[in-house]
C-alpha cells in the first residue's frame, strides 16, 4: 500500500437551505478513493448539540461540523485534512485530523469547523453556485509489516566477524581446526569461554603478549562448537541442524561452556522434534535429568505417564535402567499421582505449573530461568516470599 494521499472532493449542494437545527446530519454522495475504499462526508449545518452555546435548543450562529464516515468494507488507520474551498478554488479554511482508526460505519472529524455565518457571508465568496466544496486530503496508514524498513545492521555485522579473522584476537583449536573469535564478544555472552582466553594477547607491563597459540577445546565436535559461537555472536540456532544426536551434543556443550540461553533454545527445539519410543524413553529421561533440562524431562515424563500401563508390564532395559535411579522412579510415581489427583491447593506453590509457565514467571521477575524444575519452583517461591515480606513491611 502506497503512502501517497488521496484527495476526496465533496460537494454539498444548496447549503443555505440545509436544516440549521443542532445535530441534524446531511450526508454527501459516496466517494471511492484510489484504493477502492468508500467514504461519505457527514455535515451538520447547525452544529452538534454539545456545541450549542449555553446548551439551548439552537444557536443563532452555530459552528458547522464536518465528519468523515467510513462506508467501505474494512477498518482503516487514517490521517486526513479537511479543506474548505472558496469560489476561486483557494483554501479558505483547513483543519488537520490526527491519525486514528476509523472503523466501518463510524465517523471522525471536527465539531467546530467554521461558523455558519462565515459560509453564508457573500463577501467571503465561499459558496459555488450555492454549493459547499470540501476536499479531504487523506492518507491511509499501512501496517508496519507492509512497509520496507531497513533492519539495524549491528546483529548482521557482528555475525560477519565470524567469517573474517582479520580483527580476531583469540583462536581455538577444535578437532585440529583453528577457529577465530573476539574476546569482547566472549566476555559479554560466554564468560567461561572468555576465561579460557586469559593470558592470550593481554597487555603485560605495557607490552602486548605475542602468545597467539590456539586454545584447545577437547571433547566438543567442530560443528557443535561453530553453532555455539554463532549463538554467542547473536545468531539463531538453525532448527534443521538439530536432531537427536546434535541436540544432545549441543545441550552438553552449552552446559559445559555455560551458555544457558543456547541450552534452553535447543531444549525447546528438541522437544518439538523428538519422537519418543519405549526403547528410547529411559535414555532421554536420564539425559534430561542429568543435564538439568526440565522441559525435556517434563515432555518425556508425560509420555511415560500417558503409557503407564505399557511400562508397568514391561520387563526390559527400560526397567533395568530406571531401577538404577530410585530418585527418578520416585519422581515418576509422584508425577502420576499428581496427574490423577490434580490438587489445586498446590497451585500457589508452583508445583502444578508447567516448566514453560515457571520460566515465563521467572523471566517476568528478572530471575534466572535455567535449572531443574525443583530449582525453578524454589526460585519462584523465594521471590514470592520476599515480595510478601516487602508488602507486610510497608
Amino acid at each position: 500500500m502506497a503512502l501517497k494521499p488521496s484527495v476526496l472532493k465533496f460537494k454539498i449542494d444548496d447549503f443555505e437551505s440545509l436544516p440549521s437545527e443542532p445535530g441534524k446530519n446531511v450526508p454527501s454522495d459516496r466517494i471511492t478513493d484510489d484504493d477502492g475504499n468508500a467514504w461519505r462526508l457527514t455535515l451538520k449545518p447547525g452544529g452538534t448539540k454539545d456545541t450549542v452555546i449555553g446548551g439551548g435548543e439552537s444557536d443563532a450562529d452555530p459552528f458547522v461540523a464536518l465528519f468523515l464516515k467510513n462506508v467501505g468494507q474494512k477498518n482503516l488507520h487514517v490521517k486526513f485534512e479537511m479543506i474548505l474551498r472558496d469560489a476561486r478554488g483557494a483554501a479558505y479554511c483547513e483543519r488537520c485530523i490526527k491519525p486514528t482508526l476509523l472503523e466501518v460505519g463510524k465517523t471522525y472529524g471536527i465539531p467546530k469547523f467554521i461558523k455558519r455565518s462565515m459560509i453564508l457571508n457573500k463577501e467571503n465568496n465561499i459558496l459555488v453556485d450555492g454549493a459547499l466544496l470540501v476536499d479531504v486530503l487523506m492518507q491511509i496508514l499501512p501496517d508496519a509489516v507492509s512497509l520496507y524498513v531497513p533492519t539495524n545492521p549491528l546483529g548482521a555485522n557482528i555475525l560477519k566477524l565470524l567469517e573474517n579473522d582479520e580483527k580476531a584476537d583469540v583462536w581455538f583449536n577444535v578437532e585440529n581446526t583453528i577457529v577465530h573469535a573476539h574476546k569482547f564478544i566472549l566476555d559479554l555472552n560466554a564468560p567461561l569461554l572468555f576465561d579460557f582466553c586469559k593470558g592470550h594477547n593481554e597487555e603485560e607491563d605495557g607490552n602486548k603478549n605475542s602468545n597467539t597459540e590456539p586454545i584447545p577445546i577437547d571433547d566438543i565436535k567442530l560443528g557443535i562448537f561453530r553453532i555455539i559461537l554463532r549463538y554467542v555472536y547473536g545468531g539463531d540456532v538453525p532448527p534443521d541442524s538439530i536432531n537427536n544426536d546434535t541436540g544432545s551434543d549441543l545441550i552438553m556443550a552449552a552446559n559445559r561452556l555455560d551458555v544457558p540461553g543456547l541450552k534452553l533454545a535447543v531444549e525447546m527445539t528438541l522437544v518439538k522434534s523428538l519422537t519418543l519410543t519405549r526403547a528410547s524413553v529411559a535414555d532421554w529421561l536420564m539425559f534430561a535429568d542429568a543435564r538439568d533440562c526440565p522441559l525435556l524431562k517434563e515432555y518425556v515424563t508425560s509420555y511415560i505417564v500417558a503409557r503407564a500401563t505399557d511400562f508397568m508390564f514391561m520387563n526390559s532395559e527400560w526397567t533395568k535402567k530406571l531401577s538404577e535411579s530410585p530418585w527418578l522412579m520416585h519422581e515418576l510415581m509422584l508425577e502420576i499421582s499428581m496427574r490423577l489427583n490434580n490438587d489445586s491447593r498446590f497451585d500457589s506453590t508452583g508445583r502444578n505449573m508447567s516448566v514453560s509457565e515457571l520460566r515465563t514467571k521467572l523471566h517476568e521477575k528478572g530471575l534466572d530461568v535455567d535449572g531443574s524444575k525443583t530449582t525453578l519452583i524454589s526460585r519462584l517461591q523465594g521471590s514470592n516470599k520476599r515480595q510478601k515480606t516487602d508488602r507486610n513491611s510497608i
